[in-house]
């Protein structure tokens, strides 16, 4: 089953108990930069939510992975486009991040984001074999 990669604003596919059971059931791997779990979370999510989130990453288990992306490892012409489209430094990480699984699992890879810099990136993502969906969208390829 693919890997999941999700940006900041893509969290909330977590509060949503159902697709968490199916992500269990597939056997799929959900990955988040720490750049977007620790910092940002906070300024996205009131404390409700946030509970909601670390109750859903409970449930996963060790198919929740946050990690810690050092240094951007991205095709030349990814990273040259999404620095075009504004990509924050936190979304170079999460771009490297899904770059980085796609290699390493062999397969396809979903990145799910509502962010501009992502969506309007997609063609160049597909090349490498990684899905750019939209929060929405994820919630129906799932």
């Amino acid at each position: 089953m693919p890997d999941i990669v999700l940006n900041t604003n893509a969290f909330g596919v977590l509060l949503d108990l159902e697709i968490v059971d199916k992500i269990v059931t597939n056997r799929n791997h959900v990955y988040v930069a720490r750049c977007s779990w620790g910092k940002e979370l906070k300024g996205v999510y009131g404390t409700m939510m946030i509970q909601t989130l670390y109750g859903s990453t409970r449930k996963l288990g060790d198919r929740f992975h946050e990690k810690a992306v050092r240094e951007i490892s991205l095709p030349n012409n990814l990273e040259k486009e999404l620095r075009q489209e504004g990509a924050s430094p936190c979304d170079m990480q999460i771009a490297s991040l899904a770059y980085d699984r796609r290699l390493r699992s062999g397969q396809s890879v979903y990145l799910i984001s509502n962010d501009s810099d992502f969506q309007n990136s997609r063609s160049s993502f597909e090349r490498y074999e990684i899905n750019v969906r939209y929060r929405e969208e994820f919630k129906n390829d799932c």
